[in-house]
């Protein structure tokens, strides 16, 4: 099934909250994927061997790592994170990896396990829909972190010279509110106590961001605690799995609900369902993912967000095995960048007062735009001539008031402490090169100075052509002008897709981007990846790209497959990207949103449909071409496909076990895993439209290297 659809209710497969990663592993395993890894990582504060303040930080990630035809590894991985209080130790004591098995650990002997403590702290904080998906070149080191473990460390910011930030790894009350400012009238302060535990000035009590980070990372896989110098350090790493940037996806506003269990402050449940559409198969996939936005439709909390993690199509057909990854997110209500576009009252304004005169209007957005005085009252910039602006006062809910001269009069920022988190995520400046929204989480043994991508506001490739790893790279289509008419943007400033006029209802200048007239058809091409340096390395698998304005979101494209005698079509769906993504953010994008076409199936018109109710024969077989053990412990296959219009996919069986199933769109495929110096037995059997699968054909004997 290379092209998804779970909206329907009949659909196989649903993709519910409680089993969200679940099913998206099994979707990858049913198209010719194979699972290579699932364990745990669990991660505690300092505080819980040498108290400094009342509460120790925990967190708890969940990582399962699939293997693809060509034998690239995707990671992918949920965080459950939560704190302790030494004030209520005596209902439920601070907890210190393994300590049940410590007989010099006060806790010696304690239930549950610390391994089943863990896995129910998990299930009671997981944070379902907060995605994280990474690339890495090889798996953990098997004796380190073994299929279905529970890997533990004690982490601090800066422990054997990893890297530290003041701001982002301290720990401080109210941490998750202040970094991701969903409460905007708090004041968040931390104040030293004494007994904290310090390294050159630095308070090393680790925050929730550096818990999750060193839950998220797979390559420190042990770490020791030295009570005599109060220290945790590095004990066990494999910085070889070469662990890219982490990709946070979020599918709706952290800020919309409070679930500390117990409690449930929310509208979104267990078996509340997520919406995937789009591509895979077993080299590619390709989604559009929703969850649920009956509870929030407006303002752009709950969008249409990308999944992509492929490969990137060479231009010359050469061997370059780049890949490449990104996704979506919802804006953060703070911690988004802007440029500094302040100025001035030159003379004071009353309530009633609608022409502001101002030092210096060039540092102001062009109208129509929100802008802030003094950082409380929102007012919106009609018209702006010299330094004479012409606004209306008391938008988003804010009160007009009396402003002297000298007052800041400044561009609407996230960052603004007096403007509700929903209207600051829907006001999101899409054209704004410097908001960055996505966070760089990188792994704890790295850095990847300069240009990393976090494959939000770029796009993360594997490899550049001398090694350099997962740097930032951006989008290229057939794009028009992003200044093109109309201003793809409401009157109150929100920039997002479905806040879009219609044609018929918009104040802007009455246009739409028609098929050409000259042609007949919708102009696209391929969606290319570049680089600043490198220039263009190649383009998207089974996506196209082109001006979405004027198609609806229920459109079908064809494209007429090129060398093919017949007239063969590749179908594509439409889909529109509410979510900050490279698909729609400048510079990731030339323009944006770009029109999004992902690959649906060949059509060819002139075919008669299979008849598969008598059909009792299977396809032919395929033809083994080559069989080499290129690297060590993997043995890679070459295949060619036989003709039959009613192949569906194949099989691989390896000594008789079925290995990876329902394997598309390859002609070669990675098997990885295998024993040093044995000569496996490696079948590959053909699968019909109507399920009969055929005997199989053996491929030529191979030692493993």
């Amino acid at each position: 099934m290379p092209y998804i659809d779970s909206t329907p209710k009949d659909y196989p497969m649903v993709f519910e909250e409680d089993n969200l990663t679940d099913v998206f592993g099994q979707m990858l395993i049913d198209n010719g994927w194979t699972h290579a890894r699932t364990f745990y990582k669990a991660v505690v504060d300092t505080r819980a061997y040498f108290r400094i303040t009342d509460r120790v930080n925990y967190a708890v990630a969940k990582h399962s790592i699939f293997r693809n035809a060509d034998g690239k590894l995707l990671g992918v991985a949920t965080v459950g994170q939560f704190d302790l209080k030494f004030r209520r130790e005596n209902s439920e004591p601070i907890r210190r990896p393994n300590d049940d098995i410590d007989p010099s650990d006060v806790n010696f002997g304690m239930t549950p396990s610390w391994d089943v403590w863990v896995k129910q702290k998990f299930a009671n904080t997981d944070a379902k829909t907060n995605l994280y998906f990474y690339m890495l070149e090889k798996l953990p080191n098997d004796s380190l972190a073994p299929n279905g473990s529970v890997v533990s460390i004690v982490t601090m910011p800066g422990m054997s010279n990893t890297a530290y930030d003041v701001d982002r790894d301290r720990d401080r009350e109210n941490w998750r509110h202040w970094w991701y400012g969903y409460h905007y009238n708090e004041v968040y302060q931390f104040d030293d106590d004494p007994n904290d535990l310090k390294y050159d000035g630095k308070v090393l009590s680790a925050s929730p961001y550096h818990v999750i980070r060193s839950a998220l990372d797979i390559e420190v896989l042990g770490t020791g605690w030295d009570g005599a110098a109060i220290e945790a350090y590095v004990t066990h790493t494999d910085p070889r799995c070469m662990q890219s940037p982490i990709v946070k996806t979020t599918l709706r506003a952290e800020f919309l609900e409070n679930v500390t269990h117990p409690i449930w402050h929310t509208n979104w449940w267990t078996d509340s369902e997520v919406s995937v559409r789009g591509h895979v198969d077993s080299r590619t996939i390709f989604l559009i993912m929703q969850a649920d936005n009956a509870p929030t439709w407006e303002k752009n909390l709950v969008p249409t967000i990308p999944l992509y993690f492929g490969k990137i199509n060479s231009l010359d057909g050469d061997k370059d095995e780049g890949y490449a990854l990104f996704a979506g997110t919802i804006p953060p209500a703070s911690r988004t960048a802007v440029r500094n576009e302040v100025t001035r009252l030159s003379r004071e304004v009353y309530p009633n007062t609608t022409t502001f005169k101002v030092v210096d209007a060039t540092k102001l957005p062009d109208p129509p735009a929100l802008l802030t005085l003094q950082g409380k009252e929102v007012i919106k910039l009609v018209q702006k001539e010299g330094n004479t602006l012409t606004v209306e006062r008391a938008q988003q809910g804010t009160e007009a008031g009396i402003y002297g001269t000298g007052t800041t009069v400044a561009r609407l920022s996230t960052n603004n402490a007096n403007i509700p988190n929903e209207t600051v995520v829907s006001l999101y400046d899409f054209d704004d090169p410097g908001a960055t929204v996505g966070e760089t989480i990188q792994p704890l043994l790295k850095v990847y100075p300069y240009h990393p991508s976090n494959g939000v506001d770029s796009v993360m490739v594997s490899r550049s052509r001398f090694g350099a790893r997962y740097q930032a790279h951006y989008l290229s289509w057939n794009a028009p002008p992003n200044q093109i008419p109309p201003t793809r943007m409401t009157e109150d400033g929100r920039k997002y897709p479905r806040a879009f006029e219609s044609m018929e209802n918009t104040t802007n200048y009455k246009y739409q981007f028609n098929a050409s007239r000259y042609s007949g058809k919708i102009h696209s091409s391929r969606i290319f990846v570049i680089h600043p340096e490198e220039g263009v390395r190649g383009y998207l698998d089974k996506a196209i790209g082109f001006n979405p304005q004027s198609i609806s979101s229920s459109t079908k494209l064809r494209v007429r497959k090129e060398n093919c005698p017949e007239k063969v079509y590749e179908m594509y769906k439409y889909f529109s990207v509410g979510a900050v993504s490279p698909i729609t953010k400048i510079p990731a994008t030339p323009f944006r949103q770009a029109g999004l076409g992902i690959y649906m199936e060949d059509f060819n018109p002139q075919e008669v449909p299979h008849d598969i109710t008598n059909d009792t024969t299977p396809a032919s077989e395929v033809t083994i071409t080559k069989a080499v053990s290129p690297e060590v412990e993997t043995i890679d296959i070459e295949f060619t496909l036989p003709l039959d219009k009613d192949l569906k996919h194949v099989n691989i069986y390896v000594d008789g076990k079925l290995y990876a199933k329902g394997i598309t769109r390859t002609t070669f495929y990675r098997i990885a895993g295998l024993t040093t110096g044995f000569t496996p037995e490696i079948k590959i059997t053909t699968v019909d439209l109507a399920g009969n699968e055929s005997v199989g054909v053996i491929a030529p004997s191979v030692t493993v290297v």
